[in-house]
């Protein structure tokens, strides 16, 4: 709903998920794809920390591919273990 936008919730669920992928799974990268037009997503993809790597063709078209990759003592400011 639009009186949820622009507050960060999608940031901080986003920061948890990527902490919660490499402390819980075997994995070194995350991927994640968004519409080049679609300028929220990809802020929310660059403030959780994940890089652009460009424009990757898919069955849905033509998108953006960001990537994290696991870093040693990743540290989430207010992401509490539990």
């Amino acid at each position: 709903h639009v009186c949820y936008w622009g507050k960060g919730y999608a940031t901080e669920a986003t920061k948890a998920l990527v902490f919660w992928g490499f402390e819980n799974l075997e994995i070194n990268t995350i991927v994640a794809f968004t519409e080049s037009d679609h300028g929220a997503s990809r802020r929310v993809l660059e403030k959780a920390g994940f890089e652009h790597e460009g424009l990757r063709e898919c069955h849905y078209g033509i998108l953006e591919r960001y990537e994290i990759h696991r870093k040693q003592n990743v540290k989430i400011d207010h992401i509490e273990r539990m």
